[in-house]
């Protein structure tokens, strides 16, 4: 027992040395940023505000949607009033600068904010495919252009040195599920990274039927209904809701780098997805005298009160965005001269329909809106000139 006692104690106090080495031999790499000047520099040197969060910190937070990866980050605001990632209802900002089509967010170098609202689909940009989010505070427009008076957001995807596999799922609330497959490989000058990742989500229910009342009788007596206010303090009565929103997500991308010398390399990425949106399984509160749920004709609440209720009063709307961006982007150093070229191009079509009167969860009338054609590109050539120590002289084309 002695011995074991000796022998445990020995192999802790190693472990603890071991661990004092270690500890003193780790090195902390110093971070860098291309983002805040366009070219490369150590973050401390940068002359505005800018920060990185890392693919340790991504997981940490345990997101699923890339913007909810900034929402402890220092003057980011982050709005998503809905769990689904809906272009409307989520977006990103910086410095306080209002409205989304302020901030631009770049992935790998490349726009995302499109043509038709200056918006961003957070829910295009896939999960396991990010490295690190560098995050630029303050007007960046000498640089980036007018998207950018309240910052700049790069999201800058992994670059594989090794064959690289992963499979992750997980589940939450709601019947919510991520689901992701990735492989990457390095075989010899060509660098890969595929990915495939499927979102979905049953949704809660949050979008509540409130209706007033008018002063009479009705035809169908009820019971369910519960009495409120308006924000102005109108008494009006909670009646249903319009389901669950439900979304459901499937997000593919590809990413090819060659290399063509030690300074040159030329890189293309697509990065596509389906999303689909909306409520089911709308539903009213009111009963009848025999407990049967009522959502059609004239309902009498008591008190000499009705509410004139039809289907289409429970129903909302739904739709569909596709995305496909498309990038090509080549860098070569020519002596001590960087040079840079860029080809995106983001494309979007979306719609969304919205019900109309006779409208039920089965069918009827409807209006359909569209936001096509909702096209994005942009051709750009760079030279980074270093000119003194430490300064660059960038030109844009």
């Amino acid at each position: 027992m002695n011995r074991l006692v000796a022998i445990l104690t020995c192999a802790l106090v190693l472990w603890g040395a071991g661990a004092s080495l270690a500890e003193k031999k780790t090195v902390k790499m110093e971070e860098v940023v291309v983002t805040a000047t366009r070219g490369e520099k150590k973050i401390e040197d940068v002359p505005v505000s800018a920060s990185v969060v890392t693919k340790e910190e991504v997981e940490k937070i345990r997101v699923t949607f890339v913007d909810e990866a900034l929402k402890y980050e220092p003057g980011a605001y982050l709005k998503r009033s809905k769990f689904a990632a809906t272009t409307n209802n989520n977006n990103v900002t910086l410095r306080g600068f209002a409205g989304e089509q302020r901030t631009l967010v770049l992935l790998d170098g490349q726009p995302l904010n499109d043509a038709y609202s200056g918006g961003v689909e957070w829910s295009a940009i896939p999960l396991e495919n990010v490295e690190k989010i560098e995050v630029v505070k303050g007007s960046a427009s000498s640089l980036y252009g007018g998207y950018a008076m309240g910052g700049v957001i790069n999201i800058i995807t992994k670059k594989p040195e090794k064959e690289t596999f992963s499979v992750k799922s997980s589940a939450s609330a709601d019947n919510t599920y991520h689901h992701s497959l990735n492989y990457g490989n390095k075989i010899g000058k060509v660098a890969f990274l595929l990915n495939f990742e499927k979102k979905s989500s049953e949704g809660e229910r949050t979008n509540l039927v409130v209706k007033s009342a008018k002063s009479g009788a009705g035809d169908i007596p009820v019971t369910g209904w519960e009495e409120t206010k308006t924000s102005k303090g109108t008494e009006t009565y909670l009646i249903g809701d319009a389901g669950k929103n439900y979304w459901d997500q499937d997000q593919y991308s590809g990413k090819f780098t060659y290399s063509i010398d030690p300074t040159s390399n030329l890189s293309l990425s697509y990065t596509g997805g389906r999303r689909e949106y909306g409520y089911r399984d709308p539903q009213s509160y009111l009963r009848d005298a025999d407990g049967k749920p009522v959502d059609d004709g004239k309902v009498d609440l008591g008190n000499g009160k009705y509410i004139s209720i039809t289907p289409y009063n429970f129903l909302s709307s739904w739709g569909e965005t596709d995305n496909n961006i498309y990038h090509l982007n080549y860098e070569s150093l020519v002596g001590a001269v960087g040079l840079k070229g860029k080809f995106s191009l983001n494309d979007r079509q979306s719609f969304w329909v919205a019900h109309e009167s006779g409208a039920t969860a089965q069918g009827g009338p409807g209006k359909l809106n569209e936001t096509s054609p909702n096209n994005a590109l942009q051709l750009e050539a760079q030279a980074n000139i270093p000119f003194r120590e430490n300064d660059l002289l960038t030109i844009l084309a």
